[in-house]
C-alpha cells in the first residue's frame, strides 16, 4: 500500500478515528460491528454510565443548599463553603461558611439521582406555562444523524416558542 501523505493522510487518520469511540480521558476503545461483541450503542451507554457517575457528588469542604425563589416551587442553589477556624494570633475563633451562588445544578447535590441520559427535570416547566407567553414549538428530531448508529435517543421534551403578538 503507498504511503499517504497531506490530505490523504488526514482522511485516512480521520476514517480510522470514527472506527473508535472515546471511552475516558485519552483511552479510545474500538467498536466491533456485527459481530454480536460489542454494539456502539453498549459502549456509549456504558460512557454515559460512567459519567453519570464521575460528574455527579459532593464537593469536598462544602455543602448545597437551597434558597427559596420566588415561588414555592423554584429553588436557587447556593454552596457553603467551610472556612478553616482563625488562628490565635487572631483570636482562635471557628469562622462561618461562606455562602456561594451555586451554578452547578443537581449535578453537585447529594440528594439527586442524576442519569445524563434522561437529562434534567423540567423543574420550571409550571412557572413558564403559567405565564402564557411561550407555546409548544413544532416537534423537532434529535440531530442524530444515520451515522450516529441505532443508540436510543431519549425522551425528548418539546422546545418553546414565544408567542406572536407578545
Amino acid at each position: 500500500m503507498p504511503k499517504l501523505v497531506g490530505r490523504s493522510a488526514a482522511a485516512a487518520r480521520n476514517r480510522e478515528a470514527r472506527k473508535s469511540v472515546r471511552v475516558s480521558a485519552g483511552r479510545r476503545a474500538p467498536i466491533l460491528y456485527h459481530n454480536g461483541m460489542t454494539r456502539p450503542d453498549d459502549v456509549l451507554l456504558a460512557e454515559a454510565d460512567r459519567l453519570s457517575r464521575d460528574a455527579t457528588g459532593p464537593l469536598p469542604g462544602s455543602r448545597k443548599a437551597y434558597d427559596t425563589g420566588s415561588r414555592p416551587d423554584l429553588r436557587v442553589g447556593r454552596r457553603e463553603v467551610e472556612q478553616a477556624a482563625s488562628g490565635a494570633a487572631f483570636g482562635a475563633r471557628r469562622n462561618p461558611p461562606v455562602p456561594l451562588y451555586d451554578t452547578s445544578g443537581p449535578y453537585t447535590d447529594p440528594d439527586a439521582a442524576i442519569d445524563i441520559r434522561a437529562g434534567l427535570p423540567a423543574l420550571r416547566a409550571a412557572w413558564i406555562e403559567e405565564r402564557g407567553d411561550t407555546e409548544p414549538a413544532a416537534a423537532a428530531g434529535n440531530g442524530a444523524g444515520p451515522e450516529s448508529g441505532p443508540a436510543p435517543a431519549p425522551p425528548v421534551r418539546r422546545p418553546r416558542r414565544a408567542r406572536a403578538g407578545g
